[in-house]
């Protein structure tokens, strides 16, 4: 008891106390209107002829049939009026994707195929309780609202429909969540609000996107939650708005406002994507990344392009990520916290973990999640051993548990950084106190000597227990160990101080829900120090 008391509280102890207050609210809120029930105002009116740019397009998520594919998942309920609204069988994250409509997005969605499903939701929607909820709901208000402009559609039904679930989102804002579940309340809000034309809906949209742009986007241009999926979902949306904005100054006065907002955001953010970006077009899957679930970061920056916005290249800093290009080397190291303290739903142990690619080609990977399901698998894939970082026993250096939740985390120090140079190669040091309630630091040094890369750990603990370096390696890459020398057609890793070293194969997330196990790891075992050398043999 007094061990789930302390979790508790050192999870509990972080939040915001808006976060409490708000959870207070609605829950007294709920039993009152159980009493006293709320109605919304109704729409009468005709909505904005706004205008809409190309967008971005969805990935293949129906079939045009009755099918549906989320997160590797697939289920047919025949046609739109069987669709069951709060299917369950495949988790809530499913259920979420099916309601946020985003399929509509799909190039090869007619008008009359995207109405039909439309009409069928809004028949049931009164006795559903999973689409009304806010996060759904701001995703659904822009997808909606996109079709029915993209093909010039004039629907009372809708609008009325519509117009009600933007006075529901407004009435139920995710302040007891923050993060980028109040930004996508915002960015929902704001587009019902130059729709409909709607002063009160925007000055509520205002009221979340001016703070919250600003705070959320950190100063080298990442989202704060340090996730690059997320990252890429926030810049989608700010490229949206801005879409929406640049098009509609003659129609909706406030628009001319935002655009240079939207504008300045969406370059800085686009940096940091691009800053991210490995020579495959492909970003590390750290915190709860994934793919197939974001726009890719050529879709993006062309997107951008199309409205006039080109990158805004910062150095790396804020976020906590270092990047390093040399000779066939390139190194994208996590010497950052785990996240925002009040919101670390995303947040995994994976202090200085790295990633590398050699000629272009994965070689050391995150090894990113198959699952937001709150079991075994999702915490180990949260855990620290998942992560090509240090260990200590069996402890974690931050304490994530519950799916969403960090209770102890550690917090990193940055000891030295010298920029790369032909003579001296980078340096960068440091220290995180992960291992603190144990007696313990873990101090990690990235160095490139001459064409190398060396990792030097120096770990310190109280207690006798042994440090486990890991290393994941890509799919299909082939590793062959000879005494503390790893092998292979990319690079050759040496080892200086292991007592043991060991390969294994282990399941690699391809996605939500698919693996590979065409793939091994190293567990380097040591005891205070260990010195890791990786040269190409390019």
């Amino acid at each position: 008891m007094l061990r789930k008391a302390g979790l508790y509280y050192r999870t509990l102890k972080h939040l915001r106390r808006e976060q409490v207050q708000y959870r207070l609210y609605y829950l007294l809120r709920r039993r009152w209107r159980r009493i006293r029930p709320v109605q919304y105002p109704t729409w009468d009116g005709e909505a904005a002829p706004i205008q809409f740019a190309e967008s971005v397009s969805a990935y293949e998520n129906w079939d045009r049939e009755g099918g549906f594919r989320f997160l590797n998942l697939a289920h047919d309920f025949g046609t739109p009026a069987q669709i069951d609204w709060e299917f369950a069988a495949f988790g809530k994250l499913w259920t979420y994707n099916l309601c946020y409509f985003e399929f509509l997005a799909q190039p090869q969605v007619s008008p009359a195929q995207g109405l039909a499903i439309i009409r069928a939701f809004i028949q049931k929607y009164p006795q559903l309780k999973t689409a009304p909820e806010p996060y759904p709901t701001s995703l659904r208000i822009i997808f909606w609202i996109r079709f029915l402009r993209q093909h010039q559609i004039q629907d009372a039904e809708i609008d009325r429909s519509l117009y009600v679930q933007a006075q529901t989102l407004a009435d139920h804002l995710e302040y007891h969540l923050l993060g980028n579940h109040l930004l996508e309340n915002g960015f929902g809000l704001w587009f019902a609000a130059v729709y409909f034309q709607d002063l009160p809906l925007l000055r509520k949209a205002e009221a979340i996107l001016k703070p919250e742009l600003t705070e959320q986007t950190m100063a080298d241009g990442a989202h704060f939650e340090r996730s690059p999926m997320y990252h890429s979902i926030m810049l989608y949306r700010v490229l949206d708005c801005l879409n929406l904005a640049m098009h509609n100054t003659a129609v909706f006065q406030p628009c001319a406002d935002w655009e240079d907002r939207f504008a300045e955001k969406a370059a800085l953010m686009l940096g940091w994507l691009m800053n991210m970006t490995f020579p495959d077009g492909q970003y590390p899957y750290w915190a709860d990344a994934a793919p197939e679930i974001a726009p890719v970061p050529r879709t993006l920056l062309a997107y951008a392009r199309r409205l006039g916005v080109e990158p805004r290249i910062m150095p790396l800093g804020e976020s906590g990520y270092r990047r390093m290009d040399w000779d066939a080397f390139s190194l994208m190291a996590d010497v950052g916290d785990v996240g925002p303290d009040y919101i670390p739903g995303h947040a995994h142990a994976d202090t200085f973990s790295f990633v590398l690619s050699v000629v272009q080609q994965p070689f050391v990977v995150d090894t990113g999640i198959s699952t937001y399901e709150k079991n075994a698998r999702r915490q180990s894939e949260r855990s620290t051993s998942a992560h090509n970082t240090v260990q200590v026993g069996t402890q974690e250096q931050s304490e994530v548990w519950g799916g969403f939740r960090v209770g102890r985390r550690a917090y990193v120090r940055i000891l030295e950084e010298q920029p790369d140079s032909p003579t001296q190669g980078f340096r960068l040091r440091a220290e995180h106190n992960g291992y603190a309630h144990i007696g313990g630091t873990h101090q990690r040094t990235f160095s490139r000597e001459g064409g190398a890369l060396v990792i030097e750990d120096a770990v310190s603990v109280a207690s006798n227990e042994p440090a486990y370096a890991h290393l994941h390696f890509a799919a299909g890459v082939e590793i062959r160990l000879e005494g503390q020398t790893l092998h292979s057609v990319l690079a050759t890793i040496q080892v200086e101080g292991a007592s043991h070293v060991e390969l294994m194969s282990y399941d690699l997330p391809m996605g939500y829900n698919q693996f590979t196990t065409d793939a091994v790891k190293a567990v380097i075992t040591f005891e205070n120090r260990l010195m890791t050398r990786i040269s190409t043999t390019k």
